[in-house]
């Protein structure tokens, strides 16, 4: 039987991911992707891209994950986004092949970062 490593639970949550690449302690928007989240935790989040080649561990990344509109207590619906910095710890390639037409397939690549920081609020807003 495999015993869990995780500290924290995974869960299973897709969501829109924005990452980008730290340089010198600049975040370099032009070497950003976006993607969705395929799980995530309180330690950290992993997502697959077609851009794996972006990514290498030990790579510090600046991550934005947006979450979707949901129902609140005494309110109709909250809107926010988590923001914070994380290192690239694994890297699974290939995750799995896409066929992207015209005799050619992609390959998609699982990336796991773990959270450098908690991550923060941003963009909070009740509707």
């Amino acid at each position: 039987m495999d015993e869990e490593r995780r500290a924290y639970p995974r869960l299973s949550f897709s969501v829109p991911l924005a990452v980008h690449p730290i340089e010198g302690g600049q975040n370099e928007e032009a070497k950003g992707l976006t993607s969705m989240t395929r799980n995530i935790s309180a330690g950290g989040v992993y997502f697959s891209t077609l851009q794996g080649e972006s990514f290498r561990p030990g790579m510090q990344v600046a991550l934005k994950i947006s979450m979707p509109h949901h129902s609140i207590p005494a309110h109709k619906m909250a809107s926010f986004s988590l923001v914070g910095k994380g290192t690239v710890v694994r890297i699974d390639t290939p995750l799995v092949q896409i066929d992207a037409g015209r005799d050619r397939e992609e390959t998609l690549t699982g990336v796991a970062v773990k959270f450098d920081e908690s991550l923060r609020f941003e963009n909070f807003q009740l509707v």
